[in-house]
């Protein structure tokens, strides 16, 4: 299988709701400096979610965000659901659609983030392909 396959047959349409809705990650966002999260780097900004807060995974995927398009992106996930914290403040958040492909616990996105750059999609497929082989 290659890796276009490989991403679509993992691919789930997820919904992401805003991390401050969910009152029980209050904690989490409370060990967060406002200065933590920075516009355009969703994967730096979902490694220091996870890195602070155990309990949190670190989702990579896919979202269309209305009049811009499709790109790669990560966001996380915790008991509670799914939450992006680079995108929520976007004015047509809520219109954005998610698909996630992978979805790694805190230990493993630590376990494969080399010189403080967390994993790509394609890294995490040809793990996964390395594993199998």
């Amino acid at each position: 299988m290659n890796f276009t396959q490989w991403r679509m047959h993992h691919q789930e349409f997820v919904r992401v709701a805003k991390s401050a809705s969910a009152s029980e990650r209050a904690p989490l966002l409370r060990s967060l400096s406002t200065t933590a999260i920075r516009p355009n780097e969703c994967y730096q900004n979902a490694l220091r979610i996870c890195s602070a807060n155990p309990g949190a995974n670190y989702v990579l995927g896919r979202v269309t965000v209305p009049g811009f398009g499709t790109i790669d992106h990560a966001w996380n996930s915790d008991e509670f659901g799914h939450f992006d914290a680079t995108l929520e403040s976007r004015p047509d958040f809520s219109d954005c659609v998610y698909q996630a492909v992978v979805t790694l616990t805190s230990e493993q996105v630590q376990e494969m983030t080399f010189m403080g750059m967390p994993p790509t999609v394609y890294e995490v497929f040809m793990a996964v392909q390395n594993e199998a082989a």
